[in-house]
């Protein structure tokens, strides 16, 4: 069951206690901690909350450890990874958006709420712009290691930031989706992401994981361990993605391509993905793909 706090757009998960001291909260304690919209269905944040976790627990953060989260967003991995490291742990989290931009919460609402909580004193918020190297050129400090979770494709110069990574920390975890479906089903999420990939004027580059691989190596880094995740059936991301093809967004960007067989390549990718729909309109994820790397030689 749920609560409604006092802020408008937070749930409370009627889960035991939590303090200051508090490590290992459970998914619903952590979710109950952010900011949240009020108008979306309850389960569904914890249900994302409870694939943050399965991804971040492939990175073997140990407790205590300084983590620096490339692409934190409105915090929602941030949260996670805060409670993953302890009270004795710390997050830096830095991103290269607008932080007042975003309904019905903006990344500055967010951060500013989960900065009032129990994980605040672990985190440590940094906007730089236009890209994460402003930041990375003179960092206050070196961590024990690095993520990009659910934000590689999102982060400008990627090939550049994993490089100059590799003189901040000895470890980095990236996980992404994979572009790849092990059950098949997931393949009008694939689909829906190229097609929007193909005309979106925005800043997103999507890269597959050999892409990723090969452009960590470049940098100076070794894989360690690799894995897929197949995320659960419940997850809206890949939902949220086919419905953007219908979006007046989507159709003003393909409006704005020019090129007829570029446009007509995009519609056909449109008309799969929207064909490959489950009855009902069902829209399972594709596999998440989660690397492991180290600094050194193979």
């Amino acid at each position: 069951m749920f609560n409604h706090t006092a802020s408008p757009f937070c749930y409370k998960y009627e889960d035991p206690p939590v303090t200051a001291l508090s490590v290992g909260l459970s998914p619903a304690q952590i979710s109950a901690l952010m900011l949240t919209d009020p108008a979306a269905q309850p389960d569904l944040h914890l249900r994302d909350t409870k694939h943050r976790l399965d991804l971040i627990s492939k990175c073997g953060i140990p407790l205590g450890a300084k983590v620096l989260e490339i692409g934190c967003g409105r915090g929602e991995f941030t949260a996670v990874l805060a409670d993953v490291v302890g009270p004795t742990g710390h997050v830096t989290g830095i991103d290269f958006g607008l932080v007042d931009e975003g309904t019905p919460i903006t990344p500055h609402q967010s951060r500013t709420h989960l900065s009032s909580t129990i994980l605040g004193p672990r985190i440590t918020w940094t906007t730089t712009t236009p890209s994460p190297l402003t930041f990375l050129a003179t960092p206050p400090t070196k961590y024990d290691i690095a993520v990009l979770a659910h934000s590689a494709w999102h982060t400008p110069n990627l090939y550049e930031t994993l490089a100059a990574l590799s003189s901040l920390t000895s470890r980095l975890c990236i996980a992404e989706w994979s572009l790849s479906s092990s059950s098949g089903a997931g393949l009008p999420h694939i689909l829906a992401v190229l097609a929007q990939a193909v005309i979106a004027p925005r800043n997103t580059s999507v890269v597959s994981p050999i892409g990723i691989k090969q452009m960590a190596r470049e940098g100076g880094w070794m894989l360690e361990t690799e894995a897929f995740v197949t995320p659960h059936e419940e997850l809206r991301d890949a939902r949220r993605e086919v419905e953007a093809l219908g979006s007046e967004r989507f159709r003003t960007d393909l409006e704005g391509v020019g090129d007829e067989k570029r446009v007509g390549a995009v519609r056909a990718l449109v008309d799969a993905a929207r064909m490959g729909l489950r009855e009902g309109g069902d829209v399972p994820c594709m596999d998440v793909w989660c690397g492991v790397f180290r600094i050194g030689e193979e």
